[in-house]
């Protein structure tokens, strides 16, 4: 089941046991404090640049609210297991990479909660991803993408998550790319008709959902955000079908 967005854009959860799940403390207000905060745009400008190139970079949102100095990474990974006294991340894919959050974004968001934070504070932990798509559309011929997901869920699961197994994660792994395979057979989930086309924003929604599936994290234990280019934020809502919908935030 599917956030039901309440006023505001606020998700409120519906509880499999009987009345609702306490929601996060507005998610809007949240991230639009962290765009807005001087340090964090130039670094967000700096992560869309290296979007366009090979490698990737991220940058530390510590626990007092303030933001780390770049940290650069390889190919497709930025190691920040050196670090500590932060409440999330943000980093950019490449060009070769997909632009949705990884298994391995999703783990880290939960040893963040796990490892960073604590019972109490534990929903404050994110994981934020831009990535930046080739596309025949002029003036820059890039299609952006800003998404950032955030915990919602009970400590006891983010434990089990962020201490899963690699033959747990491989598996995982795996069914991200199988059903990465399966959406792109949707003309209507790509950007363009050919085949060699990537997942459009409903597309790289459903994986992730699928995605969190997999690894038995219920829609209600995660929000999910995209940034638009001009600013705009939306919660992401998964509907009973398996589409998504995007509810602005006020």
């Amino acid at each position: 089941m599917g956030m039901t967005p309440c006023e505001g854009g606020i998700p409120t959860i519906p509880n499999p046991g009987g009345g609702f799940l306490p929601p996060i403390k507005d998610p809007c207000a949240k991230t639009k404090a962290l765009l807005e905060d001087p340090a964090v745009k130039a670094k967000m400008g700096t992560l869309e640049k290296k979007s366009k190139t090979i490698g990737e970079k991220a940058f530390l949102y510590m626990k007092d609210n303030t933001a780390s100095a770049m940290i650069d990474g390889g190919d497709h990974e930025v190691n920040i297991t050196p670090y500590s006294g932060y409440k999330g991340v943000y980093h950019n894919h490449t060009p070769a990479g997909t632009y949705m959050f990884s298994v391995e974004d999703i783990v880290t968001m939960y040893k963040t909660a796990v490892k960073q934070l604590d019972a109490a504070t534990a929903k404050e932990a994110f994981v934020g991803m831009v990535a930046y798509e080739t596309c025949n559309c002029p003036p820059d011929n890039f299609v952006y993408h800003n998404y950032l997901l955030r915990l919602n869920g009970d400590f006891p699961k983010a434990i089990a998550i962020a201490y899963s197994t690699k033959e747990q994660k491989e598996k995982f792994e795996k069914s991200y790319a199988k059903l990465k395979m399966e959406l792109l057979g949707n003309p209507s989930l790509r950007n363009g008709l050919g085949i060699a086309a990537n997942l459009n924003s409903q597309g790289l929604e459903q994986l992730l959902f699928g995605a969190l599936a997999s690894m038995n994290i219920t829609p209600d234990h995660v929000v999910l955000q995209k940034i638009e280019k001009n600013g705009t934020v939306n919660n992401i809502n998964l509907n009973s079908d398996g589409t998504t919908t995007p509810v602005s935030c006020p």
